[in-house]
């Protein structure tokens, strides 16, 4: 009898640390920074953007980059989201500073969510994984790793 308690308690225990949950992680700004004109930074920028992102409009005296919504749309309310990147090339010490925030929104839509006529869009917090993606994809192609030069053998 008490070996069956016991195992009721051990199974509750775990039922109760599955049913726990981490808070969502919150977006850490990540940027760097280059010994480059600025002309060149927005360049690159726009050409890593151009991979994954729907082109950015396009403007002459712009404060950042702005890139247009990617939709991913889902069947189910709130599932459906969209995401877009703001990137920003400002002058720091030692050259120029490349930062990039991530905007996010859900599709509220309980009728049709896979309408994009009828999406209701409503903005909530981003983990910003993608702005960081973008960033070390920008580093990588700026700044390439040059591990093939400390070799011994070629």
């Amino acid at each position: 009898m008490t070996s069956r308690r016991v195992l009721r308690c051990v199974a509750l225990a775990l039922v109760l640390a599955a049913c726990t949950s981490e808070p969502m992680p919150e977006a850490k700004e990540t940027s760097f920074i280059y010994r480059h004109t600025r002309a060149f930074l927005e360049s690159e920028a726009l050409l890593v953007l151009a991979k994954d992102w729907p082109k950015p409009a396009p403007e002459k005296e712009r404060p950042a980059i702005l890139t247009e919504w990617k939709v991913a749309l889902a069947p189910f309310s709130e599932k459906g989201r969209r995401d877009r990147l703001r990137v920003f090339v400002e002058t720091a010490t030692g050259g120029f500073k490349v930062r990039c925030e991530q905007e996010t929104e859900l599709n509220a839509e309980q009728e049709d969510p896979l309408s994009l006529e009828k999406a209701d869009w409503s903005p909530v917090s981003s983990n910003g994984a993608a702005a960081s993606k973008f960033l070390f994809d920008l580093h990588r192609r700026i700044e390439p790793k040059e591990t093939w030069r400390e070799a011994d053998i070629r």
